[in-house]
């Protein structure tokens, strides 16, 4: 198994998650891949999510007994090199290449979420973009829910914008991650939503219909399209509404941007409708939606399709957007523009309500 085929002098190693960034200088090579002695934090996000970056390329990690490989270690740093170092370890890691089309398991999803929980309230509440999407969830939500309702939240997170509606309605948030539960129980201060939360580690956890399916910025694009279609045949009364925002495949300012920063892998693999870990905006593998998205999940009457973020840069782009606050025109245009027929093909987001039947 081991290799002395070409080997990189060092490895320039990027984790999921919090994209923890270490560079490793003791490793053996093997058929395409590499294994290393795990120490340090940064261990730990490949427990939770194992899969990094390393030199630019995209590998899964596998944790293994070190007895195979210690030998080898020993041959190439010297014992005194690994009594130092390594002494006390008894596992390695296995960093294969990258599959390229697998979903991760609920618990894996929910693993990483947990980890990212705190960061990721605080990354939507000092982000203006983010802020500004949800608002505008919230406005539509509040259009089109009515007192009484019954309505299922997929992938709901921390503070879910179905919770901050003014309605006497029904809830049942769904998630994969324990910590995003227990901050959104914590969040919660509307009195008048009777609220269920579900810890989701099958779809066969959802049980009961629903007058109305909710899911934005992020469920839609970490699913595969034949369990969110599953669900909507399950659990959507007949002319129930499924209401949500989904990533777009081809958001023109995220691309132009891509192109003055020579980012073209992730160009290609956003318009292929896959973006692996460490180039998506999540640390896990996401799918870009296409324009057929809303008919293959069986949505054929959509009453309302609008874009988001059109004109000013998706909300990865911090510091840009940052600049752009000194601009609050420029967002009032970009949300005039997102609801043109055309341009809202571009956009960055797609909102959306269908109807079922």
């Amino acid at each position: 198994m081991y290799s002395e085929e070409y080997e990189p002098r060092e490895l320039h190693v990027v984790t999921g998650g919090l994209f923890r960034r270490k560079i490793i200088l003791d490793f053996i090579n093997v058929k395409n891949g590499f294994v290393v002695i795990p120490t340090g934090i940064w261990i730990e996000d490949i427990r939770i999510l194992p899969i990094v970056s390393i030199n630019g390329k995209i590998y899964e990690a596998e944790f293994t007994n070190l007895s195979s490989f210690r030998e080898v270690f020993i041959r190439k740093y010297g014992m005194e090199h690994y009594l130092k170092y390594f002494s006390t370890a008894e596992e390695a890691v296995l960093f294969k290449p990258y599959s390229g089309n697998r979903y991760y398991s609920y618990e894996v999803i929910g693993r990483y979420f947990d980890y990212i929980s705190q960061q990721y309230i605080k990354g939507i509440q000092e982000n203006k973009v983010q802020t500004l999407l949800r608002q505008t969830v919230v406005e539509m939500l509040s259009k089109m829910i009515t007192d009484g309702n019954t309505v299922l939240d997929l992938g709901s997170g921390p503070n879910s914008e179905i919770l901050q509606i003014d309605k006497n309605i029904s809830v049942t948030e769904v998630d994969v991650s324990e910590k995003m539960i227990e901050i959104s129980k914590r969040m919660n201060v509307n009195t008048k939503i009777d609220v269920k939360y579900l810890l989701m580690r099958s779809i066969n956890d959802i049980k009961g219909k629903y007058d109305i399916i909710f899911s934005t910025f992020g469920f839609l694009n970490l699913e595969p399209i034949e369990n969110i279609g599953k669900i909507i045949n399950a659990h959507l009364k007949e002319n129930g509404y499924f209401i949500g925002a989904y990533m777009n495949e081809f958001c023109l300012t995220d691309i132009l941007l891509s192109l003055l920063t020579g980012r073209f892998r992730y160009i290609r693999e956003r318009i292929s409708g896959k973006m692996t870990a460490n180039y998506s905006r999540y640390g896990i593998v996401s799918f870009p939606r296409g324009p057929n998205f809303l008919r293959e999940i069986g949505l054929n009457s959509i009453i309302l399709k609008n874009g988001m973020c059109t004109i000013i840069p998706p909300y990865n782009y911090i510091r840009l957007n940052r600049w752009l606050e000194k601009f609050p025109s420029i967002y009032r245009l970009d949300r005039a523009l997102s609801q043109l027929p055309l341009v809202r093909e571009y956009s960055d987001f797609i909102m959306f309500i269908g109807k079922k039947g």
